[in-house]
């Protein structure tokens, strides 16, 4: 088997990634690659999978399948991913002080 290249341009690969809840698939053999001073947004329907992806980039839910490699280092699950410097920014109104 030939060695992957390995090119450093490219910050965080998401290989395969899977979770199931259940008999529900929230995400199935998800694919991308963010390069260095990439800025990407994620957007879907409300059930689309879209803060199950963010919590299985931040380790707080582990994947069921896939891998995860950020700045060329496989990340396995319970692996401190706050350490590396991936965290999660909510978009939940009760996490904020609502004033009228």
């Amino acid at each position: 088997m030939a060695k992957k290249k390995i090119d450093k341009r490219i910050l965080l690969e998401v290989t395969g990634l899977t979770k199931r809840f259940g008999t529900l698939s929230a995400l199935r053999s998800i694919d991308f690659q963010l390069l260095t001073g990439e800025v990407i947004g994620v957007t879907g329907q409300s059930g689309s999978g879209k803060s199950t992806l963010a919590m299985l980039l931040a380790g707080i839910y582990p994947p069921d399948e896939g891998s995860i490699t950020f700045k060329n280092h496989q990340i396995h699950w319970p692996e401190n991913f706050r350490s590396l410097g991936i965290e999660v920014v909510h978009q939940t109104l009760a996490l904020q002080k609502i004033s009228t």
